[in-house]
């Protein structure tokens, strides 16, 4: 198909992953004073000799941890250029190649002269074969920032931080692991915790952080560490209004107001229902909330979890309340749609490209029985599969409609008398 972006491919062979060199036109790496000036092989365009490629980034279940995205590039190897062994090749340096495991890695896609970050991280792996007589392909495999952050181990040391705020806990863990400033995007949090003695890994203790607020923590998809606190999807603006409706009808997708689908599939096994919650801070109470009325419909569903690091009960009910609230009832929700954008319609390519994490989506369908039904979604996966042919791209999603307008004290926006639903 002719409307298709164009894929970028890049590496940054030949030079150290930790240092923040400057990058023209980056916005965040493109600022004077922030960087250091590199060399003019911080990143090397691979992009002639990509051949396909797939990203799989985000969850599937809005109760599960983001987990670490993915890549896979198939590269175009007559040449030898990508055999790791090849040290006449053109990535080597001193005698020494530079494919190799934690190369940084990003890729992006250009459509209509702009540039959409697809995902960045470093190389896993430059695994060559050689199918058939005069064929040779080496495939590229990355993983995201949350690799690095894993293999970080913190000595134990005397506690420290009480009382800090979690998105001044995550920055601390980021300071541990020389994770570069530019590269975070943290929301402050509602909730301050405990002291730590930091002899977990790094990223453990992010996600513990985040597991204590019911906060979202994962990298996006220009490689930057992002917390988002407990109810930012009831505030932010791309949060709070549909950025896309999906859509069966074909009139709505000719005329530019909807985009068309491959395929939508929908869960409706009750297995979110959590009737019967408590969460309790290491070495605190118990903090239980129950529902009589879901408990009589659907029996008891318990969802326990007695590890936070709130530095208050209170902050432990709190979040015990506010799961709740999300998951007592019954919902029928739409969890996966296929998309392929260049059948889809005309401005299908900038809203498909832009979307990320927690991003409001809407996704219509029109039964055989008659009617319109809506269902408003959160985007919590977001995986590309792409060749010279097509581009198609599968998004996960979690049910919105429980999450809208909930009256949160001392919220600006949410603490407003009559405007909102009061919470349990």
């Amino acid at each position: 198909m002719a409307d298709l972006p164009s894929l970028v491919v890049e590496a940054a062979v030949g030079v150290a992953p930790a240092v923040a060199y400057l990058q023209l036109d980056d916005p965040s790496r493109g600022l004077l004073d922030t960087g250091v000036l590199g060399p003019d092989t911080v990143w090397t365009d691979i992009s002639a000799y990509a051949r396909s490629f797939t990203t799989t980034r985000g969850r599937n279940r809005a109760t599960e941890s983001y987990t670490p995205g993915r890549c896979s590039v198939v590269l175009d190897n007559t040449d030898g250029r990508f055999d790791p062994e090849n040290l006449s090749g053109p990535y080597v340096f001193e005698s020494v190649t530079q494919l190799k495991s934690m190369v940084p890695i990003r890729l992006s896609a250009v459509y209509a002269g702009v540039s959409y970050p697809l995902f960045r991280g470093y190389s896993d792996a430059w695994a060559t074969s050689h199918p058939g007589m005069f064929d040779s392909v080496c495939v590229l495999t990355a993983t995201d920032a949350f690799k690095t952050l894993g293999f970080q181990a913190s000595s134990a040391s005397a506690p420290v931080g009480e009382g800090e705020g979690t998105g001044a806990r995550i920055a601390r863990l980021l300071n541990i692991a020389g994770f570069s400033a530019v590269d975070r995007d943290l929301d402050t949090g509602l909730n301050t915790v405990q002291a730590t003695t930091l002899a977990q890994a790094v990223l453990t203790e992010m996600q513990l952080t985040a597991d204590s607020e019911y906060a979202d923590l994962f990298i996006s998809s220009d490689g930057k560490v992002t917390f988002r606190e407990r109810y930012a999807r009831l505030t932010r603006s791309r949060s709070i209004t549909s950025q896309v409706t999906f859509s069966d009808d074909k009139t709505a997708v000719d005329a530019g107001t909807a985009i068309g689908y491959t395929d939508i599939r929908k869960e409706s096994d009750g297995d979110l229902i959590g009737n019967d919650v408590t969460r309790a801070n290491a070495g605190s109470t118990l903090q239980t909330v129950t529902d009589a009325t879901s408990i009589a419909n659907f029996l008891a569903r318990r969802d326990n979890k007695t590890d936070l690091v709130n530095d208050t009960d209170s902050h432990a009910l709190s979040v015990a309340q506010w799961l709740l609230l999300l998951y007592k009832d019954y919902e029928v929700r739409v969890a996966k749609i296929d998309v392929m954008p260049a059948s889809a319609s005309t401005f299908a390519w900038p809203v498909m490209l832009a979307l990320e994490f927690l991003d409001r989506v809407s996704v219509e369908r029109r039964p055989p029985y008659g009617g319109t039904l809506t269902t408003p979604s959160f985007v919590q996966g977001i995986d590309w599969e792409g060749g010279p042919e097509n581009w198609t791209v599968s998004l996960a999603l979690e049910g919105a409609a429980n999450q809208t307008g909930y009256f949160v004290l001392d919220s600006a926006t949410l603490g407003v008398l009559d405007t909102n639903y009061l919470t349990a």
